[in-house]
C-alpha cells in the first residue's frame, strides 16, 4: 500500500483538497520549488513572454494559484516559427499550515513566489527558566 493510500484511508475532510490538485497535471509552465538557505521557500515559475499584467496569482485556503487568460498575438505578425508559449494556463501549489507569501515579483521573464513560515506564538519554542 503506498503512502497516499495509507493517508487517504485513514484521513476525513481532504476530498477537496486532493481534488484540486488531481485536476493539474499540465507541466506547464515550467516550474522550480526549493528552499533557500535563510529557510525560506521559494516558487520560480518561468513565464517568457508574459508581463506583470498578464498574470493572476491569489492565496486562498492554503492553495496558491497562478493563472493567466493567455497573451493577444498581433494580428499584424506572421509567425514562420512561434515556440514561445503564451497560452492561457492555471497552476496551484498547496501551500503549509502556517505559511504564507511574503512576495511575488517577476523579472525577465521568471515569476518568483516567496514563502515565508509564520509559526503563531503557542506554537514557537518557549525557554523555560530554571529557578
Amino acid at each position: 500500500m503506498t503512502l497516499m493510500q495509507e493517508f487517504l484511508n485513514r484521513s476525513v475532510g481532504w476530498d477537496c483538497i486532493l481534488d484540486e490538485f488531481s485536476n493539474n497535471n499540465s507541466t506547464f509552465p515550467p516550474h522550480s520549488i526549493y528552499s533557500t538557505k535563510n529557510g525560506r521557500g521559494q516558487i520560480d515559475i518561468a513565464l517568457a513572454g508574459y508581463s506583470r499584467d498578464d498574470i493572476d496569482v491569489v492565496f486562498q485556503d492554503g492553495v496558491l494559484s497562478i493563472s493567466s487568460d493567455g497573451v493577444d498575438k498581433p494580428e499584424d505578425v506572421d509567425y514562420a516559427y512561434n515556440g514561445i508559449a503564451k497560452r492561457s494556463f492555471k497552476t496551484k501549489f498547496a501551500i503549509a499550515e502556517h505559511h504564507k507569501i511574503e512576495s511575488a515579483s517577476m523579472e525577465n521573464g521568471m515569476l518568483t513566489i516567496r514563502v515565508v513560515e509564520v509559526l503563531p506564538e503557542h506554537k514557537q519554542p518557549q525557554v523555560i527558566a530554571i529557578n
